[in-house]
């Protein structure tokens, strides 16, 4: 187990470019975490250049740094079209926590980055790391690439259309709007977004290694319904769970709950989503809509009013300027096939 976990999470999509037994404690300390997973005082957590956090071996930011792997999820969230990497590293000896089984908690030391392109050219590298034990331990930064993709500088302030693109890098400030509203920071590392059988660590393969806690092991992650009801409540869940479910603050003014819950997976009706959403009142008035979703008629519908507009209101309301119009037609399809 311990060779497994200094990585932890391969999650998804490539494989780890070293095992642990290739960690060594020099190359431990340069990351500024020791081999019990403290983070040391003197070195910068969040360092000038994203070589400097331990993503990439060597200046040709090329090879994966020692212990460091490659994820992906199953439902990610919309940003415009932009390619997205992911990566994480884990303490050696450390294991996920999931006594809840659908909000984990990861060990101090934990390092996550997601890489965002376009056309293959790097953008920024989005960067978390755990300093402490608690969920306000979690430092986070973006580093924006170079223009000749040489290397990647922090951005304490963000930029707007980088590299010449429509892409906008978050501030630093920015980043904990959404990631505030999860019980432990991370969004996406979870057992419905790891249910998969894409290539790299998945929720099978954190079990048989034992990177994560028993309690998932009799837990049910498969969303129910047809390939369009899955789609759908996957999409939901990806893109505005993150911020609408039962122990986020948004909860208090607005009572749809998008998080799905490994508990209510025996029937699309039964599902959170389902539940909370059709036929259900609004909470903010919307023009042309009757309820938060209205079976059968997506144009009376809040969340695809809201999905499909680009201005106040549009939804989700940070990270994207263009509609994802092939995820709303398979919402629509959904509302457009539930009984009234």
């Amino acid at each position: 187990m311990k060779s497994v976990l200094a990585p932890l999470l391969l999650l998804a999509l490539g494989c780890c470019s070293s095992s642990m037994s290739d960690v060594s404690d020099a190359t431990i300390a340069d990351s500024g975490v020791d081999a019990m997973g403290d983070v040391d005082a003197k070195v910068d957590p969040l360092p000038p250049a994203l070589l400097e956090t331990g993503l990439y071996e060597s200046p040709a930011h090329d090879v994966l740094g020692p212990g460091v792997r490659e994820y992906t999820v199953l439902y990610p969230l919309w940003t415009d079209n932009a390619e997205k990497r992911r990566f994480i590293w884990m303490p050696e000896g450390e294991q996920i926590k999931a006594s809840d089984v659908d909000f984990w908690k990861f060990p101090k030391g934990t390092k996550v980055w997601k890489e965002f392109a376009l056309e293959g050219q790097r953008l920024e590298t989005r960067y978390l790391v755990k300093t402490g034990p608690f969920a306000q331990d979690w430092k986070m930064i973006s580093y924006i690439w170079s223009e000749d993709d040489s290397g990647a500088t922090k951005s304490q302030s963000g930029a707007d259309n980088v590299l010449g693109t429509n892409h906008d890098v978050p501030g630093a400030d920015d980043c904990r709007r959404c990631h505030r509203h999860q019980p432990d920071i991370l969004i996406g590392v979870s057992g419905i977004q790891l249910n998969h059988d894409l290539a790299g660590l998945n929720l099978t393969s954190l079990i048989a290694e034992g990177l994560i806690s028993d309690e998932v092991e009799s837990a049910n992650f498969d969303i129910p319904g047809d390939a369009n009801a899955k789609a759908a409540l996957g999409y939901l869940h990806g893109n505005c769970g993150t911020c609408h479910h039962e122990t986020s603050d948004v909860q208090e003014s607005i009572t749809m709950r998008l998080f799905l819950r490994s508990e209510s997976l025996t029937s699309v009706e039964e599902t959170s989503i389902y539940t909370t959403t059709v036929g259900m009142p609004l909470s903010l008035p919307l023009a042309g809509a009757s309820s938060l979703i209205e079976a059968g008629s997506p144009n009376q519908s809040s969340i695809s009013i809201r999905m499909g507009r680009r201005s106040d209101g549009q939804m989700p309301p940070l990270g994207t300027e263009i509609v994802d119009t092939a995820a709303q037609a398979v919402l629509d399809e959904w509302i457009t096939g539930l009984v009234p």
